[in-house]
């Protein structure tokens, strides 16, 4: 099964990067600054219309597609 395999070999690569990190995390000076974001506004305006439109259509997609119009059938024919 394909999905068996997908999650051992994520758990393989996972193990591999926790267990054998590139460098020693002890050897390097830390040098404590703070880093601005200045675009936080505009990815969270940009998020939130991709968000919204992602909603609208599929109120759309409901609407057009999934609730076709049936038309209702006579019960006997007149003629």
């Amino acid at each position: 099964n394909a999905v068996v395999g997908v999650f051992l070999g994520a758990l393989v690569i996972t193990l591999v990067l926790v267990f054998f990190p590139i460098e020693d995390p002890t050897a390097s000076e830390t040098v404590d600054y703070t880093i601005y974001d200045n675009t936080i506004i505009g990815r969270s305006l940009l998020v939130a219309f991709m968000g919204l439109f992602v909603i609208i259509g599929g109120v759309f997609v409901f609407i057009f597609h999934w609730m076709d119009p049936i038309q209702a059938k006579p019960l006997k024919k007149i003629f």
